[in-house]
Parts: C-alpha cells; sequence; structure tokens
C-alpha cells in the first residue's frame, strides 16, 4: 500500500520564485519575484524586464502575455496597460506626460517609463 501523500508540505524556498514557461510548458525562467520589474508583450513573446545584481536584464519569453500573467499575478504584479504587467513594489511614481497618458516611473535608473491605461490606473494606485 503506498503512503497517502502529505496534504501540505511545508513551502520551500522553490515556491517563492516565480517559474515562467514557454508556449510547450518547458521551465524557462526561474527568478525572485522581487526582482521583476515588468513584463511587456510583443506578438508571441513577452519580454521579462528583470534586476540581476542591481541591474536592468530582459528575458524574452515565447509565451502569451496571459499565461505570464497567471504566473505572475500571485506574486503581486498587476496588469496596468494591454500589453504590460508591472510589479508595483518597483513603482516610484504615477503621473500624467504633456500627452496626456499616465506612465509610471520604475525606482530603477535606465529603465523606461511604463504606460499605465486609464481601465487599469485606479487599481495600479491603490496598490502604491
Amino acid at each position: 500500500k503506498k503512503p497517502a501523500p502529505e496534504s501540505n508540505p511545508a513551502p520551500g524556498p522553490e515556491d517563492s520564485l516565480v517559474k515562467l514557461y514557454d508556449e510547450h510548458r518547458r521551465l524557462k525562467l526561474t527568478i525572485s519575484p522581487a526582482s521583476v520589474l515588468f513584463v511587456r508583450a510583443e506578438s508571441n513573446y513577452v519580454t521579462v524586464s528583470y534586476l540581476d545584481s542591481g541591474k536592468p536584464k530582459e528575458y524574452l519569453l515565447r509565451s502569451s502575455m496571459k499565461s505570464a500573467e497567471e504566473s505572475l499575478s500571485k506574486f503581486g504584479m498587476t496588469r496596468c496597460h494591454r500589453s504590460f504587467l508591472v510589479n508595483p513594489r518597483h513603482v516610484s511614481m504615477l503621473g500624467k506626460e504633456g500627452d496626456g497618458l499616465t506612465y509610471a516611473t520604475l525606482d530603477t535608473p535606465g529603465v523606461p517609463k511604463i504606460p499605465v491605461s486609464k481601465q487599469y490606473c485606479e487599481s495600479l494606485s491603490s496598490l502604491l
């Protein structure tokens, strides 16, 4: 007779890491949630921008924005635009530019401002 599986195994260190898979469900990137800055959709790909030893880096992943959002939302990432997910922990400021659009400024130098669309603006600002 097989032993009963543990119903509540203690969360290991790997449970606190974001695991991102490609379209074929192959693990491509394992990263600390705190180091993720934002995710940008580009046709059939997503670009994950993250910090590596304090420097911004990017990883191109063949995946949908929907599956990236499913993996990242449980770690506090939030949609701020049709093509962007952002980590609210790295947002230092929300503000309107001269073009009338709202952008999120991140706390990392050298990282572009992230567009925030009207439908997501209120939910993002409530997280800051």
